[in-house]
């Protein structure tokens, strides 16, 4: 086994700069003399937002696919992009939510690469079948498989029910780590489930 690049690794989790998008590395970790290879190259994805503004608004996608490199988390089936059919929790290329107080759910983007998340402003249409009972939370995670790295800076919460409230607005600048993956946190209360949408992000 050759390597290309030794990397001393003194923290963990480390990170990795540098890396073309999307290839496939073989890692090997090497503790003094012993290096222990990889028969299957490791995917590793780098940032998939090279540049802002950067802008979603789910059209491209059916049913329950997410945008590549999305990642979604929950404790339940219903969490995804939906554009409409028989289902009628499905509605058209919005992001979608449903639960109730018992539901922890999160979607998380992808990367942004800049120098510091600080220095970004996020806007986004909500929609609430009962603006009472459910939220956005809007933060950023340090790992995007990893929802407890997750640190809140915002919470948005619709004035009507069973409407759209437009170009919500957040800025990133009180965050103090390091963090460059936005999350939406959905939080519903109450026994009774409903759903709340985000768009146009």
């Amino acid at each position: 086994f050759e390597y290309d690049t030794l990397i001393h690794v003194q923290t963990n989790p480390y990170y990795i700069s540098n890396l073309e998008s999307e290839t496939k590395y073989y890692i090997a970790t090497q503790c003094d003399s012993l290096i222990t290879s990889c028969e299957e190259p490791i995917l590793i994805t780098t940032p998939q937002i090279k540049s802002l503004p950067y802008c979603e608004d789910f059209s491209s996608y059916s049913n329950y696919t997410m945008p590549k490199s999305w990642v979604k988390f929950r404790d339940g089936i219903y969490n995804g992009i939906c554009t409409g059919g028989t289902d009628p929790y499905i509605y058209s290329n919005e992001m979608y939510f449903y639960g109730n107080s018992s539901t922890t759910q999160f979607v998380i983007i992808p990367a942004i690469e800049i120098d510091s998340i600080r220095n970004v402003d996020l806007y986004f249409d909500m929609y609430s079948e009962r603006h009472e009972y459910t939220s956005i939370v809007v933060g950023v995670v340090t790992d995007q498989y990893n929802i407890n790295t997750f640190v809140p800076i915002d919470t948005f919460r619709n004035t009507s029910t069973y409407t759209w409230e437009n170009n919500y607005h957040i800025s990133f600048t009180s965050y103090q780590g390091n963090g460059r993956f936005i999350a939406f946190k959905g939080v519903a209360t109450g026994n009774s489930s409903y759903n709340w949408r985000i768009d146009n992000l």
